[in-house]
């Protein structure tokens, strides 16, 4: 009986063992870093092109309703951010972002595929009413800032 008792205590100690080993390698271990340089993605324009497509027919808008938001709102510089701290094509602000879920507001993919959904979002709370087309750039912040408060009690 007592071989049976040590054996039992042997296992659980190896458990325990495997266990702390296994934690210390994940704290100690080498952790990844962003280099200063060339750390930002970056898409040709056929990416940019094939992403809008794909994310205008998942969310069921014109591609060239995206293609015009994102000329409007950054003229096609991936990188762009706002003196207000909106970034990228489609000019999102980090709070919008989040609210959508996107990981990394600086991936142009990403951003697209946010900036999509979230105008998804505005057309399907407001009835799909949408500006003409020289009235557009004027109706662009409500993508960027969010909603119009009074409209969204209705």
């Amino acid at each position: 009986m007592t071989w049976l008792y040590h054996d039992s205590i042997r296992k659980v100690l190896r458990s325990i063992c495997v266990i702390v080993g296994a934690s210390l390698m994940v704290v100690i271990g080498p952790t990844t870093t962003k280099s200063d340089f060339g750390s930002r993605l970056h898409y040709s324009k056929h990416e940019i092109r094939r992403a809008v497509a794909i994310y205008a027919k998942r969310y069921h808008l014109d591609p060239a309703l995206l293609r015009a938001v994102i000329k409007a709102e950054s003229d096609f510089r991936q990188h762009v951010v706002s003196r207000k701290g909106a970034v990228g094509l489609m000019q999102l602000t980090p709070n919008t972002a989040a609210m959508l879920r996107v990981a990394d507001i600086h991936d142009p993919i990403q951003n697209i595929r946010g900036g999509a959904k979230h105008l998804r979002r505005l057309l399907n709370l407001y009835d799909g009413e949408l500006p003409r087309v020289g009235d557009l750039a004027s109706h662009l912040p409500v993508g960027v800032a969010g909603p119009d408060p009074e409209r969204v009690g209705h």
